[in-house]
């Protein structure tokens, strides 16, 4: 633990003192102290039930103050009202209570006390453990949001574990006083770390935070936000310092305990003609509703221009009942304005979208070039689609959890080449030239321990003598490398994991692949060297759901990856074939139903199959080429000697299934007969 300031945690410091405003910490305070006299600790052994609970009344119980109510005191807003142990369901009009037990006052009278008794732990020095059978122990955002509300002096506004540990580790805090703790201990620990500081000591609690978040944990979001078609509510938004949607049937969003009773509510409204469309704009709104602080929000005014774009407050969202319509506000400080409006290359999608999440490479890449390219007139498209960069995301935060990654799914979703370009994508975000931190290898019957980790291969010795001599393997020669460069980020792509016998090649380094065990040593059986595998080196491997089922990988192993489902993305094949009325995205979908149907959910097709050159194919043509000789001959083996069920998923006109032949002269036919056939049975 520090007790003296280090010269770049200083400049840190200060960098963060120079813009950071003080006034919002009045009135951070004034919550913390609204909150306590309306819930006084000494009256909790006496609350009732509709008091604490969400979804009884639309606001004001103790569970709608710590989620929603007291955001810039720390959020736990999201996820399920069950992080609250029991609430009240309008959907079902019923209470919800913990499994396995039958009766609400029972869960009440004992969750109060554990409430009560949990705060009494830390009214000593010395603090006890909680009871084995304390609704509290799991409770984990409950149990933070509370000790904080109740004993700020202790705890600061920070209830995620993950970023407990993360600024601990930042702050050069040894792991072995923290590993394996709680989130209350790695909270204790971290505001003593701090407060040790005498730049520090006296910050308030909420500040403490912020610079935490601000300096080493920076987590915003980017949304495009219409204000109304055409964005016509733009001059009030701008002069109200905020952005709003509509569908205000849907009244205070803070009555929802949580999504599936907001989804529930919003359904019943049938504001569209289909459930799924009905279920996009839920999500819209819900999304638009848990926009956080810091979040930005760029104002679109149709497919190609931008008014403004802003900074998501700490005050956070509001229905205001005072405006005649779209009165769902979210609370803005507009940091640009454009007058007139930034023209960026055509977004298609737009239109359909009130709310749509983009990249911040987008963003960034819109605002450095001014929208179009003004010396080409060509619009800049971005390198990394949005799904492509949520998905990069998701791989980071496995990453950083546990050190590797299987990406698995059915054959042809690009699992290699998302793997590729995620570490493209990560060089180009720390400006570092791809080189030597990259290798692949692929597993398969042959490859062996020797060929991955070191072992004794065969050299021409003397006179046409065949000599051995050890060598390392591609995985020990890839962590000295790493551990040469501590600074810089390794990876090791595995390809065809499932293929391999992975017990056997990875040997006795498995236990190594655990994250805290990252550094440790361990000596080999051949060298006697030690070895280690460094904290920077990174394991992205990849299978096919159709080889071989998860469910057969070894158990060790499997504890040892954080696993990512690789699916077909319909998405990427939108746009129709020349010709035809159908898209590439329909006709796999249809293919997949009836794989699904008849031989599982393994057994599918991914969009990779119908791409070339990473772009969908367009022509007759290609369709054509990629149908006969790929498409037809995977479900062929799927499908066994099954030709009447071939002909039920690819076609009839395809297949002669009685004399169990594939009708091949279809294709060197006209490309209108090929069409035809394509087209009776894929669109009736």
């Amino acid at each position: 633990m520090f007790s003296s300031m280090t010269d770049s945690l200083h400049k840190l410091i200060e960098d963060f003192e120079a813009n950071y405003n003080e006034n919002e910490l009045n009135a951070c305070e004034q919550l913390l102290q609204e909150f306590l006299i309306r819930f006084p600790r000494e009256q909790l052994p006496n609350l009732m039930l509709e008091q604490y609970a969400l979804g009884k009344t639309p606001s004001g119980s103790l569970s709608w103050w710590l989620e929603y109510n007291t955001i810039s005191l720390g959020s736990i807003k999201g996820g399920s009202a069950a992080k609250h142990i029991i609430y009240f369901s309008r959907k079902d009009g019923d209470w919800k209570i913990p499994s396995g037990w039958d009766s609400v006052a029972e869960v009440w009278q004992k969750l109060r006390s554990d409430m009560v008794d949990l705060l009494n732990i830390y009214d000593h020095d010395s603090y006890s453990e909680l009871n084995a059978d304390s609704f509290m122990i799991r409770a984990n955002m409950l149990k933070g949001k509370l000790l904080f509300m109740y004993r700020s002096d202790l705890f600061l506004p920070i209830y995620l574990l993950d970023h407990l540990q993360t600024f601990l580790t930042v702050l050069d805090v040894p792991k072995e006083q923290w590993a394996g703790k709680d989130g209350i201990q790695c909270n204790l620990l971290l505001n003593k770390t701090l407060r040790a500081n005498e730049l520090m000591e006296k910050w308030h609690p909420v500040k403490l935070k912020d610079f935490l978040y601000h300096t080493y944990l920076r987590e915003h979001k980017y949304f495009k936000i219409a204000p109304g078609k055409d964005a016509f509510l733009w001059p009030e938004c701008h002069k109200g310092g905020y952005i709003c949607m509509g569908w205000d049937e849907m009244s205070n969003l803070t009555q929802y305990p949580d999504y599936d009773e907001f989804r529930n509510a919003f359904q019943k409204q049938a504001y569209q003609e289909s459930m799924s469309k009905n279920t996009e704009k839920a999500d819209e709104l819900w999304k638009f509703y848990n926009l956080k602080t810091g979040d930005q929000v760029i104002v679109n005014k149709g497919k190609s221009q931008i008014l403004a774009i802003g900074t998501v407050t700490s005050q956070g969202y509001e229905y205001k009942d005072d405006l005649e319509s779209h009165k769902h506000v979210v609370f803005v400080q507009w940091d640009t304005i454009y007058e007139p409006p930034l023209d960026i290359p055509e977004q298609k999608y737009w239109p359909m979208k009130t709310v749509y999440e983009l990249t911040k490479k987008q963003v960034l890449e819109w605002k450095k070039s001014n929208g179009v390219n003004k010396e080409t007139g060509i619009n800049p498209t971005p390198i990394y689609s949005q799904e492509d960069e949520l998905l990069f995301s998701k791989l980071e935060q496995a990453l950083m959890r546990k050190g590797q990654c299987i990406l698995y799914g059915p054959p042809g979703t690009g699992k290699t080449f998302m793997a590729r370009r995620y570490i493209e994508w990560k060089h180009t975000q720390l400006n570092l030239n791809q080189g030597q931190n990259v290798e692949i290898c692929t597993f398969h019957p042959s490859f062996n321990y020797e060929d991955f980790i070191e072992g004794f291969k065969p050299i021409a010795g003397d006179n046409g003598t065949v000599a051995f001599q050890l060598e390392k393997g591609i995985f020990s020669s890839l962590c000295e490398k790493a551990q040469n460069s501590p600074e810089t980020p390794y990876f090791l792509i595995i390809d065809e994991l499932n293929r391999g016998n992975v017990p056997k090649i990875f040997g006795e380094i498995i236990t190594l692949l655990e994250k805290d065990k990252r550094g440790m040593k361990l000596r080999l059986p051949q060298s006697k060297d030690n070895f280690s595998i460094p904290i920077n080196l990174n394991i992205i491997a990849t299978m096919n759901t159709s080889d071989r089922s998860i469910k057969m990988m070894d158990a060790a192993l499997k504890r040892r990856f954080a696993f990512i489902e690789c699916m077909p993305r319909y998405s990427l094949l939108e746009s129709e074939i020349e010709n035809l009325g159908l898209s590439l995205g329909t006709i796999l979908k249809a293919l997949n139903d009836a794989l699904v149907k008849f031989q599982g959910r393994d057994k599918q097709i991914g969009h990779a199959y119908f791409m070339k050159n990473g772009q969908a194919i367009s022509s007759l043509s290609d369709l054509k080429e990629v149908y006969e000789l790929e498409v037809i001959p995977l479900i062929q083996e799927y499908c066994f000697d099954n030709y009447e069920l071939l002909a039920d998923i690819v076609g009839k006109g395809f297949v002669n299934a009685a004399n169990m032949e594939i009708r091949s002269e279809l294709f060197y036919e006209h490309n209108d007969a090929f069409a035809a056939e394509l087209t009776k049975h894929f669109k009736g």
